[in-house]
């Protein structure tokens, strides 16, 4: 079977190899070629997914042809943008894909909560060593925050309305601020090396608003004067 790739590369090289015929099928490299190489394998590994969740998935003997649809971010080529967006990406969503792709993220949730449950919070917060194979040098807890983060961005992209964006935050904090449980209220958590309490997140919540307040109206008093209003 033939699979259209598109390569993400970034300023040091750094390059994702992104298969859209197979929605979160990503192989990457420190080259073109090494992300490029690595792709049927992240391929076959993908079907496997799949299949290990009850999915119909090609026979393992069908040989896996790549072509390059694009580099994207390459001055030459022009293709997507900053962002990643692909030529693939512009094609509208019907209702069953909708239904196939909250499916594909049923299974990826349940794989990492699998990962992840039961784990004590000294592995949770194990630091791996710098200069390892892994360069961000991460703990599993700053992983599933940064996860859970990523996905509050995503959904925000759905909407192109600040003034919307600003309220759906809004009634999402007050939702979970709301059914705070009695523990909630009293004990002190960590994050990142940061320590919070429930008294600290609302106090947080209104300093952080107000101080933009403040910038806002700064940036006003700026733009009537360039403006000579």
């Amino acid at each position: 079977m033939r699979y259209t790739v598109f390569l993400e590369v970034q300023e040091d090289g750094m390059t994702m190899a992104h298969v859209p015929q197979l929605p979160g099928c990503v192989s990457s490299g420190n080259t073109q070629e090494v992300a490029l190489a690595r792709t049927p394998d992240a391929i076959q590994a993908y079907y496997t997914w799949l299949h290990q969740h009850g999915e119909q998935v090609p026979h393992a003997a069908e040989p896996i042809e790549i072509e390059v649809g694009g580099v994207i971010n390459d001055p030459d080529n022009h293709l997507g943008d900053e962002a990643g967006l692909l030529p693939s990406d512009h094609a509208p969503l019907s209702e069953a894909e909708v239904g196939q792709l909250m499916r594909l993220m049923a299974y990826s949730r349940r794989d990492l909560l699998e990962q992840v449950t039961g784990l004590t919070r000294e592995v949770l917060n194990w630091q791996p060593k710098e200069g390892g194979d892994d360069e961000t040098g991460w703990c599993i807890d700053d992983i599933l925050e940064h996860v859970a983060r990523a996905e509050r961005v995503y959904t925000t992209r759905l909407n192109s309305n600040v003034f919307d964006l600003i309220q759906d935050a809004r009634r999402d904090a007050v939702e979970r601020m709301s059914r705070m449980t009695e523990a909630e209220r009293t004990q002190i958590t960590q994050h990142q090396g940061e320590y919070w309490t429930a008294r600290k997140v609302f106090r947080r919540f209104l300093e952080h608003e107000r101080e933009h307040q403040s910038h806002i109206a700064h940036v006003l008093k700026q733009y009537t004067a360039d403006q000579g209003i």
